[in-house]
């Protein structure tokens, strides 16, 4: 997966109540988004719910990514 995340599907319209548009702003179709991250990932340990209409992602920083602590002692 490395530091880009693709987001891929399909908004579907809602059928047709009764009565006309006259205009609706909300775009249908396919779509594709390619977001860049700031580190690399761990691709089989990604997490996603849809709460609200609002898709959340969670993922975990690949072990490569994760800062390393080091001691240091001064005299």
């Amino acid at each position: 997966m490395g530091n880009h995340l693709l987001l891929q599907g399909e908004r579907t319209a809602p059928k047709a109540e009764e009565g006309s548009w006259w205009c609706q702003e909300r775009p249908f179709g396919k779509f594709a988004r390619v977001l860049s991250l700031p580190c690399e990932v761990n691709a089989d340990r990604f997490d996603t719910r849809l709460e609200n209409g609002i898709l959340h992602i969670t993922l975990p920083k690949s072990a490569s990514s994760r800062a390393e602590l080091v001691w240091a002692e001064s005299d």
